[in-house]
């Protein structure tokens, strides 16, 4: 929140807020709300207002915003605004302020001046000039004796003004302020005996100038920040003219160390520094300006970080000696330590206990092992038994296959002594035949039909058959068995020609031997196949030799 006291009422206080600007008016002793200024409503961080009346007012992350109040500061009349197309470097980090020679900016490129006549921001080339090397002022304000107060890099210094009218740049006094300002707050407030009060983090510090400066003495040694990663442990600060009293512990997860010094040499050249962190690195460091060091990954222990200082004379300090722990990781504290103490014992007496039982275990295990040798044996001698008893059973079944193949091989011989029978018996048949329908004697024809209804009886000889039949049942028992058993509507004519299609004889050859007409073969197959529910395309043959 920015506060600012307009030019032209006394009683009348600007406040800039995240949402505008608001105006304060005194009644008596106390401050009391009066209005929001319509017609802007951005956040306001720093205000200024230039001679012609306007107010200039800083955004965070946009630029510069110039607005023309009515006479009653009620709304905004006029409303401009300025960033990177206006001739500012960027569109943040854009501070105002107010000096006797009007308002600038201090931006990330140095500092900018507003040009009335080109509506445009130009660098100041004088203010520049005198900042030579230094991009960024955070702060910027001009005393009554026309000297120029800034902060840079967090550090206080002094533009003074001298009686030709140029300045000179003092910054040495202040090299002990390094890094305790507040950033974007700071403040300085040059009072009338010559003397300024500048805002600190924590308090203030009472600048006194034209004192004389005692060369001879060699600066004091200051520590103006040790930290860990984490803040939350604390930032510690030192100086050699103290006996250090805390020692600071920083926790292993955060042992990255960032240290910040400095040595009180009011001259106008800075000194420079030698430090060794004792317990990381032996040896020092080159001679250097720079104010801070970092160290990272530290092991848990004590260190000692020391720190000499060398002025522009070649004067050298004594050693400043500052002590901080690394605290071990939580597995390496010491009762973490205690833990695997007693974790140890612990897994030792259970141990032992587990030797105990494992003996104990070991003789179970050799009187199970001993009767596991006995069983074994026994069931050695079991085994043999039984492989002796499937030996036997094998020859007898090997001897039951061969004499199965002997009578197969006896039922086909049979069948084709029959087949070949029945062929020379149809054969004379049909001759005799043929001989009696060429006799005109009756007495002769009738010899001959006596001879061949023999031949027919001999052909169809029942009892013959019954003894072929008895026969193939007997060579394809098993046959039979399944057949009966999955489908029991087949009649025995049927099974035996299931028997000779098993045993691959041909429908002309079954057809002689049973003394049927090859047509009467195909139809008993078509019932065979029905009944077996067979599709067309499926061998009836090959059908029978999978049983």
């Amino acid at each position: 929140m920015e506060y600012h006291q307009t030019g032209g009422e006394k009683n009348l206080l600007l406040v800039g807020t995240y949402a505008g600007l608001t105006v304060l008016e005194k009644k008596g002793a106390l401050w009391a709300f009066r209005n929001n200024l319509s017609g802007y409503d951005q956040s306001s961080h720093y205000i200024e207002q230039d001679s012609s009346g306007f107010i200039w007012i800083s955004h965070g992350y946009r630029g510069l915003f110039r607005i023309k109040p009515d006479a009653d500061l009620r709304r905004a009349s006029e409303l401009r605004f300025y960033n990177r197309k206006n001739g500012l470097p960027s569109d943040h980090s854009n501070t105002l302020f107010k000096l006797k020679s009007g308002i600038v900016v201090g931006t990330r490129e140095g500092i900018f001046r507003y040009n009335e006549t080109t509506d445009r921001f130009e660098p100041d080339v004088h203010f520049n000039q005198l900042f030579q090397g230094t991009k960024h002022i955070a702060y910027l304000a001009q005393d009554s004796s026309n000297n120029i107060w800034y902060y840079n890099n967090q550090q206080p210094g002094v533009l003074r003004f001298q009686e030709d009218g140029t300045y000179t740049n003092i910054s040495a006094p202040f090299v002990a302020l390094s890094g305790m300002v507040i950033p974007a707050y700071g403040h300085i407030n040059a009072l009338d005996d010559g003397s300024s009060i500048i805002g600190l983090e924590g308090g203030f510090a009472h600048y006194v100038s034209g004192q004389i400066k005692q060369f001879g003495f060699l600066p004091m040694l200051y520590i103006s920040k040790i930290q860990s990663g984490d803040t939350a442990e604390g930032t510690f600060r030192y100086n050699s003219s103290l006996r250090q009293e805390i020692i600071p512990r920083f926790g292993y997860d955060n042992n990255t160390i960032n240290i910040s010094f400095a040595a009180s040499q009011f001259a106008e050249q800075g000194v420079s520094f030698q430090v060794r962190l004792v317990g990381f690195n032996e040896e020092w460091s080159a001679w250097s300006p720079r104010n801070s060091k970092e160290y990272t990954n530290l092991s848990e222990g004590k260190y000692i970080f020391q720190l000499k200082a060398r002025t522009a004379q070649g004067k050298i300090t004594p050693i400043l000696n500052y002590t901080f722990l690394i605290l071990p990781p939580w597995y390496r504290t010491v009762y973490a330590w205690i833990f695997y103490s007693t974790f140890f014992a612990c897994l030792l007496s259970v141990g032992y206990r587990f030797f105990l039982k494992s003996m104990e275990k070991s003789r179970r295990m050799e009187k199970e092992a001993l009767k596991d040798l006995y069983r074994q044996r026994e069931q050695k001698l079991k085994e043999e038994a039984l492989f002796t008893e499937k030996e036997v059973v094998s020859l007898r079944n090997e001897k039951l296959n061969l004499e199965m193949i002997h009578k197969e091989k006896e039922l086909a011989n049979s069948s084709m002594m029959i087949i070949q029978k029945n062929e020379i018996l149809h054969k004379i048949k049909n001759e005799l035949n043929k001989i009696k329908n060429a006799l005109a004697d009756e007495q002769l024809k009738n010899d001959l039909n006596a001879t061949i209804k023999r031949i027919g009886k001999e052909i169809d000889n029942e009892k013959q058959w019954q003894v072929f039949n008895t026969h193939v049942e007997q060579v394809h028992e098993e046959l039979f068995r399944k057949l009966k058993t999955h489908y029991p509507d087949l009649t025995p004519r049927e099974l035996s020609l299931c028997a000779y299609l098993r045993m691959n004889i041909s429908s002309k050859e079954i057809a002689t031997l049973m003394n049927i007409s090859a047509r009467g073969v195909e139809i008993s197959r078509y019932r065979i196949r029905k009944k077996l529910r067979l599709d067309r395309e499926a061998s009836l043959a090959e059908f029978m030799m999978s049983l």
